[in-house]
């Protein structure tokens, strides 16, 4: 019955958005520059360019006007979803509303079989990449077989392609029809359509569903294609190719990059060939251009919001500056909002368990990372630096009570909810059992300044390395564990230095911008011990390559990690309830990381001339935020920018 219900939700959710997408034919009008490009000669007319369906979006309040540039700032290229926070397309597509159905994107239909082990893919036809080249199911399959499965380029299969553990089947049956075939049943994989299937490397993360096959084929040696004359085949030269910083790279998202300077700006202009129209026919987007500055300054990024320089943004600005923000924003022109954020954990920390630290030139010490490592994977140890933490201190002194309470169960608003009151008991804040437990762990010795000492005659020493733009709660938290005699360290570093620390090296000790409460599945949640980073950094290169590399996880760990393929392989809501709180048992049991505050909320600014914003709403990276809100809607009500002030 259930799958029965599934089946006919999702049906009704095609057959509305069919309906939707069925303007075919026109009439279409386009952007003044590009009616101009066709006049010359240039582009093809508007018709031509657009699919013979193509999709059409709703605008939150009214229908826009073409022209302007949107500023906005990111913070360095390891900083690309600031970009594609705005400009990403998937195979499917998170609804605006969350609560509502997922809806077609470069998929206009799709189809399961009844036990779920059987997707049948619907590429929408007529699809253009922004260079003009057609789109079809062969982008899909060239991302499959040269970039999915080889190995030069992606050392394994990424484990949401593996249900199962065996890799998914993709086979192309034509032009623009593909079939996925599943060893266990994996409803969860429509939902992945909508979130790591848009087009690669995506960055770091190097997830994706599609390549531009007529423009990457030539560059990649396992492709036996006509090359131009002067192309010579490399792994390097694919790589670059097909890096999103590439301003030569085809799209098919509503801006492109065309101008990239490291260090200083990005500039991503209009797709003439993107695929959506608003309901009386207009090409998609209404914005003319996103403009970029770079900034390493987290202070520069507010002076830029108070002096009215940034149109719209929901990046990188902090619940403590809402103050600020707000005592700015009519004199600047400018509104703030705020949607909830669907972590369960807005900052957290965790101990990298292998005990290394590549930041320490003594961390080759064979015998000295085995030391920590005895410490770090002691329970009483891990429990005693969270009862250590003054975590209603940060939330009020730092977050102004703006934030809601750590926890290792699921918020409210999830659908894996359950009251966890009862999984607290190390969130407390209770310095005297913190100080008990670390005698008992055998750090009974302190040195001449108090800190206590290992067994091997080393003073125990912590370093927090982070890029948070704020350091504050981090200082409490130092506080605190100097207070029961831990030495600790607060290390601010460049974000695109200390990603590459997290994804290549593991840390000694990383800062983690919480745990996904919406979608933990999806985001392969760190609780898991899936996914790279953080305190299950070495145990995910054991799960990711079939314990060939890595370390092997201990008994407790493997059981998170067989949580998480078993939630994947379920639609059944009550069993997805049942081992959502057995993982958070287990954390809340082990204490495998440090919750230090609870959801919070993303904050944002728009221009008052900014329109089709939505006021409020959930924010994450799993849906984008604002992506799911259609910033291709978005426009100027007087494109040349001006403020309520005229500045």
């Amino acid at each position: 019955m259930k799958r029965i219900y599934a089946i006919a939700s999702l049906l009704t959710s095609i057959l509305l958005w069919v309906g939707l997408s069925a303007q075919a034919g026109g009439p279409y009008q386009e952007a003044p520059e590009l009616a101009e490009k066709v006049a010359r000669g240039e582009l093809p007319p508007v018709e031509e360019r657009l699919p013979p369906e193509p999709v059409v979006v709703d605008c939150y309040e009214k229908i826009g006007t073409y022209g302007g540039t949107w500023n906005r700032m990111m913070k360095g290229p390891t900083d690309i979803h600031c970009f594609t926070r705005i400009a990403n397309e998937n195979l499917l597509r998170w609804p605006a509303d969350l609560k509502d159905d997922l809806v077609p994107g470069l998929l206009d239909r799709w189809e399961f079989n009844d036990t779920f082990t059987t997707l049948t893919l619907h590429v929408r036809e007529g699809m253009r990449w922004s260079d003009g080249a057609p789109f079809s199911a062969d982008d899909v399959m060239f991302w499959w077989e040269h970039i999915a499965n080889d190995k030069n380029v992606s050392p394994a299969i990424q484990s949401h392609w593996k249900p199962g553990g065996k890799p998914v089947k993709l086979t192309q049956i034509d032009k623009y029809t593909l079939r996925m075939e599943f060893v266990a049943p994996y409803p969860k994989v429509l939902e992945y359509l909508c979130f790591k299937c848009g087009q690669w490397p995506l960055g770091f993360d190097r997830f994706g569903a599609f390549a531009p096959k007529h423009y990457l084929a030539p560059y990649h040696p396992g492709c036996e294609v006509e090359r131009p004359e002067g192309v010579a085949p490399s792994y390097k030269a694919f790589e670059d190719k097909a890096s999103d910083f590439n301003t030569e790279r085809p799209v098919m998202t509503a801006w492109q990059i065309t101008t990239w300077e490291p260090g200083r700006r990005l500039v991503a202009t209009r797709n003439p060939y993107y695929w959506k129209v608003d309901r009386e026919g207009n090409q998609l987007p209404y914005i003319d251009t996103a403009q970029y500055e770079v900034f390493y300054n987290d202070e520069l990024m507010n002076l830029r919001a108070l002096t009215g320089k940034i149109d719209m943004q929901m990046r990188h600005f902090r619940t403590e500056d809402l103050d600020l923000l707000r005592d700015f924003s009519k004199k600047r022109g400018y509104r703030v909002i705020q949607y909830e954020t669907t972590n369960m954990n807005s900052v957290a920390l965790n101990l990298e368990y292998r005990g290394e630290n590549p930041s320490d030139p003594d961390a080759s010490d064979a015998a000295r990372a085995a030391m920590y490592r005895f410490y770090f994977q002691d329970v009483r140890f891990r429990r005693a630096l969270s009862l250590a933490i003054d975590r209603e201190l940060i939330r009020d002194l730092i977050f102004k009570g703006n934030i809601n309470e750590a926890t290792f169960g699921y918020g409210r608003y999830s659908k894996y909810y359950t009251d966890d009151s009862d999984l607290r008991e190390y969130l407390k804040y209770d310095p005297a059992r913190a100080n008990a437990l670390l005698d008992e762990a055998g750090l009974t010795r302190r040195d001449s300044n108090g800190y206590r000492v290992m067994k091997n005659g080393d003073t125990m020493s912590l370093i927090i390395e982070l890029s948070a733009s704020s350091i504050d709660q981090y200082e409490i938290v130092r506080a605190g564990w100097e207070a029961v005699g831990i030495k600790t360290t607060v290390k601010q570093q460049d974000r695109t230095i200390n990603v590459i620390r997290t994804v290549n090296a593991g840390l000694f000790m990383a800062s983690s911008f919480g745990t996904d409460s919406t979608f933990p599945v999806l985001t392969q949640d760190m609780r898991f011990a899936v996914e790279h980073g953080g305190w299950g950094h070495f145990y995910w290169e054991w799960y990711s390559t079939g314990g060939r590399k890595g370390v092997e996880p201990t008994p407790l760990v493997k059981r998170c990690q067989k949580i998480y393929e078993e939630m994947k392989a379920t639609n059944d809501i009550l069993q997805l309830k049942k081992l959502a709180r057995e993982l958070s048992e287990i954390h809340a049991e082990n204490v495998f990381y440090f919750p230090i505050t609870g959801p919070g909320r993303y904050i944002g600014i728009v221009k008052d001339n900014m329109r089709n914003v939505p006021p409020e709403g959930f924010g994450a990276w799993t849906v984008f935020t604002p992506g799911n809100k259609n910033p291709h809607t978005f426009f100027f009500e007087n494109p040349d920018g001006e403020t309520a002030d005229g500045k």
